[in-house]
């Protein structure tokens, strides 16, 4: 789209990036979510002004603070989901897949324009178990624990492509994924609302690869899970 943009959108487009941008990064100072870690709100306006950091940053040279900053509450996120072994979320399926939605988005960026590889994270390696799991039969509910309606609000086929490329390459990501999606055209309770739908289409795009083949044929192996994070079976 930019390359049909002329001079005076892009001027405009790239000012009004920056300026939201910068109001996220001083909000960061003075609201509770900028100096929590795990919670929905946190990592997905950090990655908001990460991303409008990465890309004005070569227009203003305010953006590279922005940048650091946001950068170092969202590591901080890694590092403290490294100690959740099973991969669970604490705010449940439907609040967590807000998290989540962020987080692999901020994994693909850091490793893209800061040339950090944070795949081996622990947390991230079991986040589709927790995904898995935490479907009823029929996929067409999740398990309502914590603080969660019964479906997902954001995702999680993009999640899932996302862990299949980066993290585990062995197809169980997509084989889920395309289950999810088919059903969607079927049942109505999984459709969500338009904006949950569509905002992670593109990232869902970017993520997805045809390298590993949808399969499931290893399912049978994990038919229960004790999540102790959760306190979930």
């Amino acid at each position: 789209m930019y390359e049909y943009l002329d001079d005076n959108i892009r001027t405009k487009i790239l000012e009004k990036v920056s300026n939201v941008t910068k109001e996220l990064y001083e909000r960061s100072f003075k609201l509770s979510w900028g100096t929590q870690y795990i919670q929905n709100h946190v990592a997905t306006n950090y990655v908001a002004f990460f991303t409008g950091a990465l890309v004005v940053e070569k227009h203003n040279g305010e953006a590279t603070i922005w940048k650091e900053r946001a950068h170092q509450m969202l590591n901080r996120t890694m590092f403290l989901l490294s100690h959740v072994v099973d991969g669970s979320m604490e705010e449940g399926v439907a609040y967590g897949s807000y998290t989540s939605r962020s987080l692999t988005q901020y994994i693909f960026l850091a490793k893209r324009h800061l040339g950090l590889d944070l795949t081996n994270n622990i947390w991230l390696q079991e986040h589709f178990w927790f995904i898995y799991h935490t479907i009823l039969p029929g996929f067409t509910e999740t398990v309502g624990i914590a603080d969660s309606n019964s479906n997902w609000f954001y995702g999680p086929e993009s999640q899932l492509v996302f862990l299949d490329n980066y993290v585990m390459r062995n197809g169980y990501g997509n084989w889920l994924a395309s289950k999810i999606r088919r059903l969607r055209l079927q049942k109505s309770e999984l459709k969500g609302t338009f904006g949950h739908r569509f905002c992670t289409l593109h990232t869902e795009f970017f993520f997805t690869t045809l390298a590993f083949p949808k399969q499931n044929r290893l399912m049978h192996k994990h038919l229960s899970s004790m999540f102790s994070t959760t306190g979930v079976l």
